[in-house]
């Protein structure tokens, strides 16, 4: 391409200096066009290798009767439990295996209010016509 543009060029016919020209533009297309094929394979084969795996496999789990999202509701969890539950807040270890300690710290605030009511009932404390909850759902 420096070739073209320097002073020895001019001394060349106008249809010598032509082709000469046409040849650089054709390389510089054919190197655009090989790196453009080699990028859009290599595309299509990563596509590819991830894209009939992954399909295959949401596919045959979601609709085969073997597949494991037929059981995901009555299970214990187990099935694509990360990608149903990835917005929600993340649970301890205790609340997963020992819901009943969770359930406990939960409700404690409850039940000291609820003795603290009961104890004032029992005073004759508790102003007379305000409601004070003691029963919890």
């Amino acid at each position: 391409m420096e070739a073209l543009n320097s002073t020895s060029g001019r001394k060349t016919a106008p249809a010598q200096h032509m082709r000469s020209l046409e040849k650089a533009v054709f390389e510089a297309d054919s190197r655009i066009r090989m790196r453009r094929v080699g990028a859009t394979n290599a595309q299509l084969f990563l596509t590819v290798g991830f894209a009939i795996p992954f399909c295959s496999y949401l596919i045959y789990n979601f609709f085969a009767a073997g597949g494991v999202m037929q059981n995901y509701k009555t299970s214990s969890g187990a099935y694509m439990n990360y990608a149903m539950t990835w917005m929600l807040k993340p649970r301890s270890a205790t609340s997963i295996y020992r819901p009943e300690i969770e359930m406990a710290q939960q409700s404690m605030p409850l039940v000291a209010y609820t003795r603290k009511i009961e104890a004032q009932r029992a005073d004759g404390s508790v102003p007379e016509g305000v409601h004070h909850p003691t029963s919890w759902h």
